[in-house]
């Protein structure tokens, strides 16, 4: 059930590659190899061992898979690593607690592979919630800050070098939230929303960072598995809700306060996220298979 989505990255003589197969229950992890030798240097798993912690002895349970590329900041030497959701993914029970280190932006030395912070996402999630877009490094002032915008539909920012917050979490598409039930509920944004595999942005002459955002609505049903017809760990299923159609938003936050400078909604999700120049616009590729590009200022 392991395989490989993301782009390995090169950082100081090692190539850093990490897991996918989250959704499989399997044990997520994130490597490190020399690059002439291919030896493995050190490896990081982001979730315990089974029946460890909140991991359960029996099935096939775990998560935590690193679906996208890591960042390395080479001034300090820290690594930040994008971890995804526990499983199984709707169906919470048999694993109790927040289950760090998922749904977090991991923080790690790259010379050891070892914990220096990490900065967590949703607490005990039940909405297929990945921390799945690639950590975003900027200077603010002095400081250096990691943004992560999630599948939870979140904007989140840290301190680089200490992991504190440096503001409460931003909104980027429609929030509403129950705990999911064997009958369903539907919520938002739903398991493929949020901000998924696309990149963030940021324009340094204006601090603005860009957050591509796709809303809709899922259909979560959670009942624990007796056998599941696919090696899938989801603890039943989410379904595009009727009528919650998927659109999308692009949302300019200030990167030191947190406040939203301005937001556009899209008819389809955006799904590439975007990209900046220093006060140049901002083109977004969305899943119509148009190209479009916002005024960075307004």
């Amino acid at each position: 059930g392991y395989f490989e989505t993301m782009d390995p990255l090169f950082a100081d003589g090692k190539v850093i590659v990490g897991s996918s197969g989250g959704d499989e229950g399997n044990r997520g992890f994130v490597a490190a190899y020399d690059a002439r030798t291919g030896q493995r240097d050190w490896i990081f798993y982001t979730v315990p061992q089974p029946g460890t912690s909140w991991v359960p002895a029996s099935g096939h349970h775990g998560g935590g898979a690193v679906w996208t590329t890591p960042t390395y900041d080479p001034g300090s030497g820290l690594l930040f690593v994008p971890v995804g959701n526990p499983s199984p993914d709707y169906f919470g029970a048999i694993r109790p607690g927040p289950d760090p280190y998922t749904d977090s932006v991991v923080a790690l030395r790259l010379s050891t592979g070892t914990l220096a912070w990490y900065g967590k996402g949703g607490a005990h999630d039940l909405g297929d919630y990945d921390a799945a877009s690639p950590p975003l490094l900027l200077r603010v002032g002095a400081k250096t800050r990691v943004l992560e915008a999630g599948k939870d539909g979140y904007l989140y920012a840290w301190n680089a070098a200490s992991g504190q917050s440096a503001f409460p979490p931003v909104a980027f598409v429609k929030e509403d939230h129950s705990p999911p039930t064997p009958q369903g509920v539907v919520e938002w944004p739903g398991a493929n929303g949020g901000a998924n595999y696309g990149t963030s942005a940021y324009d340094p002459r204006l601090g603005l960072a860009f957050v591509a955002g796709i809303n809709g609505g899922m259909l979560v049903r959670s009942a624990q598995s007796a056998s599941p017809a696919a090696p899938l760990d989801y603890g039943t299923s989410a379904v595009d809700a009727p009528g919650a159609g998927w659109t999308g938003t692009i949302t300019a936050v200030d990167a030191r306060s947190g406040k939203i400078a301005w937001q556009d909604k899209t008819a389809s999700p955006p799904i590439g996220g975007g990209r900046a120049a220093s006060g140049g616009p901002v083109p977004v590729g969305a899943a119509d298979g148009q190209l479009e590009a916002r005024d960075a200022q307004t």
